[in-house]
This record gives C-alpha cells, structure tokens and sequence, in this order.
C-alpha cells in the first residue's frame, strides 16, 4: 500500500514541533531524542496518532532500562524479553535509526517487544553517543565495543545463554554493518539483520538522485545528518562510516538485507547484498516494493511493516537455532 502522502504529512506536522538541529541546543536534542513526540501544541495533537503509528509493546514482554560498557563510558540500554525467557534464549543487539543524530530506543519498543516475544529471545538496544556533540566515529565505536561487551556478559546479566545476531534500521544498520564486520569470526555472532541500511555516505548511487523528496528522508535531512555526523573531519569515503567502500567483507555472518523501493538508500542496500554475495556471505536481499524510507517503524499505517518483522523473525530463529549456521 502506498504510504507516502500520509508520512509526508506526519513527517511536516513533526517538524513543528522539532528544534532546527543545526542550532538546537544540546538539551533541545536531548529532549528530540528521548520523546516520541515533540514538545508544545504540536505533541498535544499528534500524541495519540504517534502512538498508533509506531505501535505499543508487546503485553507479553518486559523491559529493563539500564547501561552497558561503550567506547568511553557506559550507554545506556533498554533491554526487551518475553515475560518468560527460554533456555539458550539467544541474544539480538539492536542499533535504532536516526541519521546518528536523533532516535533513541524509546522509539523502538513496538518492534522490539515484538522481536523478544515472537523469537524468545533478549532484545538489547543500544542508545550509542549521536552527533554533533560526537560525530563519527563514535557511534560505530560504541555500536561495536556495545555489542562485544553484550556478548561477553548477556548470559549473566540477561539470562540470554544462545547465539547472537546484530540489527539496525537506516544509519543503525550502517552501524549494525560495521559490527558484523568487527566480529568477523566471533562464532557467537551468526546472524545480522540490515533494514534499509546506510552503506556509503558519499551518497553518489543514482538512487539518491531519482528520489530527492521521499518522505521521512528528503535530501534536506539528509544533508544535515550527513554535516554532523562528519563534522569531525572523518572523510564520507573512509570505511569506518562507509563500509560498501572498505575491505572485502568475507567471513561476515549470514545476513538479511531488507530494502524500500522508494528509498533513496534503496541503492546503497542493494549494492550491499550484492558485495556480501560475492564476497562468498550468505545473504538473502528483500525488496518492499513502493514503500518510503522508515515503513518499518510505522506498523499503524503500513502493514509491510508487520511482514518485515516476521520476515526477520524467521531468519532469525533459523540462524540463531543451536543447530548453528
């Protein structure tokens, strides 16, 4: 089902309530990032239709707010499991979306109450440090040393004793990406998930140039995500933000690719796949066709969201069985 014109809308009543990231404030962002609704008359209106969006969680599953070890100080966490966890239950890191300058898990707890519940599993999500205040590459420093420290302890703390696997939508699947990498031959990790990934920040694949003004990614946020995010002098080519330009990918964990036909990273997704296919990764790349940018996280008006889940869940209970990969 086509959903542009109403994101579109959703998208521009938000912006009324948004600060203007490139003079926010840092306590206007921090309030940007941990709300799911802005602040002032426009949250007051969209409240209730923000929640139908992005969905409540799942009734059979609880939450637990607390930190884990980053790059250079501790992050905090919000993790998700079924009220009842199963033995071996294995453990999936999660990494949100949000140009690495807003988003925040809160906005994530539909689809990670759902995924905990859905696959038994722990459902770890990472709240890494965001530009501008830290441009990269600090988020994918965090996102990596995150989701080691995750797999060394999420048995003990969590009770998550089975296999891992790595997601991320948009710039977490950029980073999600680059954790996969990292752990090449950790055989703990045996599964990532990439929604609609970020994969190279030049942002010169056609895709970017056939869909200008797609809805919840205009080129205009683009812009600004991409100033902030490498404000720090790192280059848009350097693998470390970028990763279709670095090394082979060989030895990654067998990955789904879930891309948005109406996408300008439509592209950069696509071309993903096919370097970890050639690169000998078991991949398995999925189109959603006439979707935006962001359908995922809008189960309220886009039923494609619901079918990426479950989509994810059963790659996921395939390569997180104790079978192994």
């Amino acid at each position: 089902m086509p959903v542009s014109l109403p994101l579109r809308l959703l998208d521009r009543v938000r912006e009324l309530g948004s600060p203007d990231l490139r003079t926010a404030s840092p306590e206007q962002l921090a309030r940007a990032r941990s709300t799911r609704v802005p602040e002032g008359p426009a949250g007051a209106v969209l409240g209730p239709l923000v929640g139908w969006l992005l969905g409540s969680p799942h009734p059979d599953a609880v939450v637990q707010d607390t930190t884990v070890p980053g790059a250079d100080g501790d992050l905090p966490l919000r993790v998700w499991a079924p009220r009842t966890l199963p033995a071996g239950a294995p453990l999936v890191v999660h990494l949100h979306g949000g140009g690495f300058v807003v988003g925040g898990p809160a906005l994530y707890d539909w689809w990670c109450s759902e995924l905990a519940v859905r696959l038994g599993a722990v459902v770890a999500s990472v709240d890494y440090r965001k530009a501008p205040e830290h441009p990269a590459p600090a988020a994918s420093e965090d996102a990596i040393a995150a989701a080691t420290a995750l797999l060394d302890s999420a048995g003990e703390r969590f009770g998550a004793t089975g296999r891992a696997a790595v997601t991320g939508d948009s710039a977490g699947g950029n980073l999600a990406t680059l954790v996969a990498l990292a752990l090449r031959g950790d055989q703990r990790l045996a599964a990532q998930w990439l929604v609609y990934p970020a994969t190279d920040m030049t942002r010169s694949l056609p895709s970017h140039a056939r869909l200008p003004a797609e809805p919840f990614l205009p080129r205009e946020s683009m812009d600004v995500f991409t100033e902030m995010y490498l404000a720090g002098g790192i280059a848009a080519d350097d693998p470390r933000v970028s990763p279709l330009l670095g090394d082979d990918p060989a030895g990654s964990a067998p990955a789904l690719v879930q891309v948005a036909t109406r996408d300008p990273l439509v592209d950069e997704g696509e071309a993903w796949a096919t370097r970890l296919e050639d690169a000998g990764v078991a991949v398995r790349l999925s189109a959603y066709v006439d979707q935006p940018h962001g359908f995922a996280s809008v189960p309220g008006l886009s039923p494609a969201a619901r079918q990426a889940l479950e989509e994810g869940v059963r790659f996921l209970r395939r390569h997180l069985s104790p079978e192994g990969r």
